[in-house]
């Protein structure tokens, strides 16, 4: 297995997280680890291999916002680099989750084209876990040649932006032999506060109306998720949910009122485009 991930210029008690992080990967067995950076300019990290080849930038969306990679062609280097490798599945994951190896040895032990994992989070000083995350996924294994056949699905969503994660979590479920773990804590992270606004919320806003039905998909599991662990469901139950709800595709119906709907989010994000000039 091939992990990916991306790191940056941090400081502080970012910078603490972050090579808590790469510390992880380097530790795994089993599972080789890059640093996905950019052709130009590319962060270095010691220990960690880099792999300099991303083309795109968030910038090139919107240069007032901060350089993030693009998920997509993150997947499409790790692909390239798994098949000279000859690793089976590429993985990538944020650069302050702590993967552990119980998840790598979950991956390489079954038989599936996804792995989708959410985080625990946990304390800084006291080291408290303050429960699992069930609204997003921090962490993706797919079988590389299943991602080459069905790169096409996957929009150019940014790294650190909303809603990337949920609709590609969608995607592999319902196209895909994927599975969610969020019951284990394999993969951890400690909590900090999250940045606020976002220059690109418009860009997400275009992707994620493109992409309303697996984003509706993954609602539709997440919202009756959040109550059967409240009400304390068995692993059993959760898996029989999922099943369920990532089983569906969509009806011509739904696909000719997506296309109404993609007309206007092209039109309303080229007016703010516009706009902002």
């Amino acid at each position: 297995m091939l992990i990916g991930t991306h790191t940056y210029a941090a400081e502080g008690e970012g910078l603490r997280r972050q090579t808590a992080g790469v510390a992880s990967l380097l530790a795994l067995r089993d599972a080789g680890a890059v640093n996905v950076q950019f052709a130009q300019r590319p962060h270095h990290v010691e220990g960690l291999r880099t792999l300099d080849v991303l083309q795109r930038a968030s910038t090139d969306i919107d240069p007032r916002g901060p350089r993030k990679p693009i998920v997509s062609e993150i997947f499409d280097a790790l692909a390239a680099e798994a098949a000279v490798r000859g690793c089976e599945y590429i993985c990538f994951t944020n650069a302050d989750v702590i993967v552990s190896q119980q998840a790598v040895d979950w991956i390489l032990g079954e038989d599936r084209d996804a792995f989708l994992l959410s985080r625990e989070d946990f304390d800084g000083v006291t080291g408290a876990a303050s429960g699992m995350q069930l609204g997003g996924i921090d962490t993706i294994a797919i079988r590389g040649a299943w991602w080459t056949r069905n790169r096409r699905r996957f929009r150019p969503y940014i790294v650190g932006e909303t809603a990337w994660d949920n609709v590609y979590a969608a995607i592999l479920m319902i196209h895909g032999n994927g599975v969610i773990e969020n019951r284990r804590p394999l993969i951890r992270h400690e909590m900090h506060d999250a940045g606020r606004g976002s220059a690109f919320a418009e860009y997400t806003r275009l992707l994620s109306a493109l992409d309303a039905f697996y984003f509706t998909r993954w609602c539709c599991y997440w919202w009756p998720l959040m109550k059967l662990r409240e009400q304390g469901a068995a692993a059993a139950e959760e898996a029989a949910l999922a099943r369920s709800v990532f089983s569906r595709r969509q009806s011509a119906v739904e696909s000719a009122v997506q296309a109404g709907r993609s007309a206007k989010a092209r039109v309303r994000y080229a007016w703010w485009r516009v706009s902002r000039a």
